[in-house]
């Protein structure tokens, strides 16, 4: 599973681009977070992610073992 959050920096970074590109090379999973008080989101990281949930710890867990466990 790989974890990225949503904030508009990840729209420009090459980096965040090439893990998209990995995790879906390996079937790997996209957890999308949004980080605390962020409005605006990237759209390369919500177009690319399986789930999306905020910055709160539990929807964070249980998103997680969704995932885990698919």
């Amino acid at each position: 599973m790989v974890i990225i959050p949503t904030g508009m920096y990840a729209h420009h970074s090459k980096w965040i681009k090439k893990e998209i590109e990995g995790a879906n090379e390996f079937r790997k999973p996209i957890l999308a977070v949004n980080p605390h008080g962020q409005e605006r989101r990237a759209g390369v990281v919500l177009d690319n992610a399986d789930e999306f949930v905020g910055w709160n710890e539990q929807p964070l867990i249980n998103a997680i073992w969704k995932l885990y466990n698919q």
